[in-house]
């Protein structure tokens, strides 16, 4: 239904949903979450777990993002706290934020932090991942207002960029529970050598690369080899 959205600029929703699925890292996501933020007239982004529930769990609870590390600072503390107000304001179920900043900004010239003196729009969306965590999603804007129109395909959007940095941290995790051993008897498997080959290659015992086969499909929770390499080349374990 992409042809009923009021579009980016210059890319298609459908361009951002595809390359946000298709993320192998952080670092990915961490560009695609700028280039997102600037197609919908924002400079800034970021995502945050929840519960926030005072200026120094933002920056603990940073998933990623392209703000400036000083306005997130504990000893400072703005835009945490202006973050963590407007999570309250949305209630637990955190609904659509708008916050207009030009207040702020006119402050900043009066002697306010200078993170406010071009700050003027920051919106907050509810974000979620399928395993059921929670979050939101702040952007902030620089001299420039977003478009009211397109505030729902950028929360479709944020909630897309939140689970896939669950998911990829969970991935993370599962890769690091493998040992050398395992990654390497697996990387064997996928190239098609069996339990012998792999054996001979590796100077092991094939009850031994057995072994290794069977915790790797266990950790990876795969029915069996075939299953544990498809897994594992989704998941970037293995190339």
């Amino acid at each position: 239904m992409a042809a009923d959205f009021d579009i980016a600029d210059t890319r298609d929703v459908n361009d951002f949903i595809l390359e946000i699925e298709h993320a192998r890292s952080f670092h990915e996501l961490h560009f695609r979450a700028a280039e997102i933020a600037n197609s919908y007239d924002f400079d800034f982004v970021c995502l945050l777990r929840l519960p926030l529930k005072q200026a120094s769990d933002v920056n603990a609870n940073l998933q990623l993002g392209n703000v400036p590390p000083a306005w997130l600072a504990d000893d400072e503390g703005e835009l945490a706290c202006l973050i963590v107000e407007a999570v309250r304001k949305a209630g637990n179920g955190i609904n659509f934020v708008h916050l207009d900043l030009t207040a702020q900004a006119a402050l900043a010239s009066a002697g306010a932090p200078p993170e406010w003196s071009e700050v003027t729009d920051a919106c907050f969306f509810p974000v979620h991942t399928v395993a059921g965590g929670r979050g939101v999603a702040a952007y902030l804007g620089i001299g420039r207002a977003a478009r009211r129109s397109r505030m729902f395909e950028l929360s479709y959007l944020s909630t897309l960029l939140f689970d896939r940095c669950d998911r990829l941290a969970g991935q993370d995790e599962r890769a690091a529970r493998l040992s050398r051993r395992e990654i390497e008897c697996l990387y064997w498997t996928a190239a098609g050598k069996t339990s012998a080959e792999i054996a001979t290659i590796l100077d092991l015992s094939e009850h031994t690369v057995n072994n290794y086969l069977v915790a790797v499909c266990q950790k990876l929770n795969s029915v069996n080899r075939v299953h544990a390499v498809a897994k594992a080349m989704r998941q970037g374990i293995i190339g």
